[in-house]
């Protein structure tokens, strides 16, 4: 597995999804509009629901645009309209796509703050995250409880100032790892290492129990976005990783569908 880029390109419309590429595309939540989308078309019942109970309107705004732009994005490649999409989820809370069904199609999406990214693969499964970097944070505290021995050998040996983005560059890859085994935190954080000295193979220590025994996935760390850090992990690491800007296109994607469902 390896990234096409070190930074993340502007999206073209014209881009598809072939079985050996991975698409991640990133998304600045606060720059999308989401007044230019018919939400009710798009969105499910549970969804607007959903969106409904968030105190703060910033908050609803955000979860919004990242409902509207994964439906957007799935239903591109799949050629379905969004609003037809259904998901569902794992007994973890991982989501899937549940129609269509006759579509093989891996997704994830991760969020933090104003950000957020969506993975999609016709490949194995996958997973992402993204965290902002916090100084202030007790990860110190959370790295002695949920780190490898290695992972935490790892922030040791940063200097005080790196340290903040070495704990956050592991815990998203541990994130992302978990996330894309689909097996929430019935895997405990502490039991595999995603240190850099491994290459990007997330490694599952001795102890682990025969649920992870014998994996051989492998983490990435995703190109720089100022105050985050961000990590993607697949099972099939045969795959080319392309790293999209979404941003720009929002409305040409907008466009795009409607013209499709007018016709």
């Amino acid at each position: 597995m390896m990234l096409t880029a070190q930074y993340w390109i502007r999206y073209s419309l014209e881009q598809s999804l072939s079985p050996d590429e991975l698409h991640v595309f990133r998304l600045d939540l606060d720059q999308v509009s989401v007044a230019h989308f018919p939400i009710k078309t798009i969105l499910a019942s549970g969804e607007i629901a959903r969106a409904s109970q968030f105190h703060f309107e910033l908050d609803r705004k955000r979860f919004i645009a990242r409902r509207i732009l994964l439906r957007l994005i799935l239903s591109r490649f799949l050629e379905v309209e969004p609003g037809r999409l259904e998901f569902g989820h794992n007994p973890f809370g991982k989501p899937f796509l549940k129609q269509p069904a006759d579509r093989a199609i891996n997704f994830n999406v991760a969020h933090s703050e104003r950000f957020a990214l969506f993975a999609i693969s016709q490949a194995g499964p996958l997973g992402v995250d993204i965290e902002r970097v916090r100084p202030d944070s007790d990860y110190q505290e959370i790295a002695e409880r949920y780190f490898s021995t290695e992972e935490r050998s790892a922030i040791l040996a940063s200097s005080e100032k790196e340290s903040p983005e070495v704990f956050y560059k592991l815990w998203t890859r541990k994130e992302a790892y978990i996330k894309g085994r689909g097996m929430g935190l019935s895997m405990p954080l502490e039991s595999f290492d995603t240190s850099q000295e491994k290459g990007g193979v997330v490694s599952p220590l001795e102890e682990m129990d025969e649920k992870t025994i014998g994996c051989a996935w492998v983490v990435l760390d995703l190109p720089p976005i100022q105050g985050f850090e961000a990590a993607l992990a697949v099972e099939d690491a045969r795959q080319m990783v392309n790293t999209w800007d979404w941003t720009e296109v929002v409305s040409e994607m907008r466009v795009d569908w409607v013209s499709q469902d007018r016709g």
